[in-house]
């Protein structure tokens, strides 16, 4: 819901076939609450309705947690396992 305002554009691949996408956005910069140890066996839907992170009923915030750590989780190939912590936004 939150990138209905993203213009879609469209994109042609090398076979010629075209797409219509998202435009490119850039994540905003967010004020870091904390700073949480996680596991292997932590998934970040777990981790975000945490009472200590941000509660019950609140699928519709892990995007923050998510963009708050994008080049980390990039370049784990979004595996938390390989991950030592994750920074958590204010809500």
């Amino acid at each position: 819901m939150r990138d209905l305002r993203v213009p879609t554009i469209s994109f042609t691949d090398s076979s010629g076939k075209t797409y219509a996408i998202k435009d490119k956005t850039e994540y905003p910069t967010y004020v870091i609450s904390q700073i949480l140890p996680i596991s292997k066996y932590d998934n970040m839907d777990e981790i975000g309705t945490r009472r200590e992170i941000y509660g019950d009923d609140s699928e519709e915030d892990i995007y923050k947690i998510i963009e708050a750590n994008i080049t980390e989780l990039f370049e784990a190939s979004f595996d938390l396992s390989k991950l030592r912590s994750l920074r958590i936004p204010v809500r």
